[in-house]
């Protein structure tokens, strides 16, 4: 079973940025959820800092458990105090991947992104480097699979690599393979329906 659809959650900047880049991996909520599995990662629009009102990063929310003293650096507070807080829980992110950005219309709490455009087109490509031969290697996020083995949800992507020609540096050939996961839960590779 594949999802058109990922779960996102809203986040106020600078932590957004921070969670897209690697340096925060607890958010905080007093609110509970019972979801494991791929998070899109949104910027709020206010206060309209660096990329206000975008999406950021695919992360891997494994686990929802109460905020410990020792969460302080993962979760950006700068004093213990913050810490202390009793109602706040910490939401635990993993494997979290920048994506190019694109604009959302971000909800409070959970809520779901269409995976394609309206044009169609997926929309969550993450730059993944270069490879030997100087080729942009970028993957596309494909579905959001269930893995037969533990139910649990798993994104599926299609790598490709990118040729670079022209003076202009435009884009002028793309080879997307079979979108594929693995689940971070029994190590299983997973892929989509193959009515994506």
């Amino acid at each position: 079973m594949s999802e058109q659809t990922i779960k996102a959650l809203s986040v106020r900047q600078p932590w957004a940025d921070e969670i897209a880049e690697g340096r925060k991996t607890i958010e905080t909520r007093t609110w509970t959820t019972s979801y494991r599995g791929p998070l899109l990662i949104c910027s709020t629009k206010k206060p309209a800092l660096s990329a206000a009102g975008m999406a950021l990063a695919v992360a891997e929310l494994v686990g929802v458990r109460p905020l410990e003293l020792s969460d302080r650096q993962a979760a950006g507070f700068a004093s213990m105090a913050d810490c202390l807080a009793p109602d706040l829980l910490a939401w635990v992110l993993e494997d979290v991947m920048p994506i190019d950005p694109f604009a959302v219309s971000g909800r409070q709490r959970l809520f779901d992104v269409p995976l394609r455009d309206a044009a169609g087109n997926f929309r969550i490509i993450h730059f993944g480097g270069f490879d030997d031969e100087k080729r942009e290697k970028r993957m596309r996020l494909q579905a959001v699979a269930v893995c037969p083995e533990c139910s649990r949800r798993v994104p599926c992507w299609a790598t490709t690599r990118l040729r670079v020609g022209g003076a202009d540096g435009r884009f002028w050939h793309a080879e997307y393979g079979e979108a594929m996961g693995v689940c971070w839960g029994c190590g299983m590779f997973v892929e989509p329906d193959k009515g994506v």
